[in-house]
């Protein structure tokens, strides 16, 4: 399933655990970097591994958008699949 031209997972949570703590630990316990944007790409959340890439400390970075934390060639990937 694809959302703008990110791409989007079905997903079932089964678990009775908080759904914000059960997602939380999923984007953090994933191996590839992942940034979390609202539509004007600004990050709302990344995990650890996104966390090397950026060029700032977690609370500088998040409400920004990825060519004001990102090097370049990262920031112009990032905004190619935001909607």
């Amino acid at each position: 399933m694809t959302h703008g031209r990110g791409a989007c997972l079905p997903f079932t949570m089964h678990t009775t655990a908080n759904p914000a703590e059960y997602f939380s630990g999923i984007l953090h316990a994933m191996p590839m970097p992942v940034f979390v944007v609202d539509d004007n790409g600004r990050f709302l959340d990344f995990n650890q591994t996104a966390r090397r890439l950026i060029q700032a400390g977690r609370t500088d970075a998040l409400q920004k958008r990825g060519g004001d934390v990102l090097p370049c060639f990262l920031s112009c990937f990032l905004a190619n699949i935001t909607p």
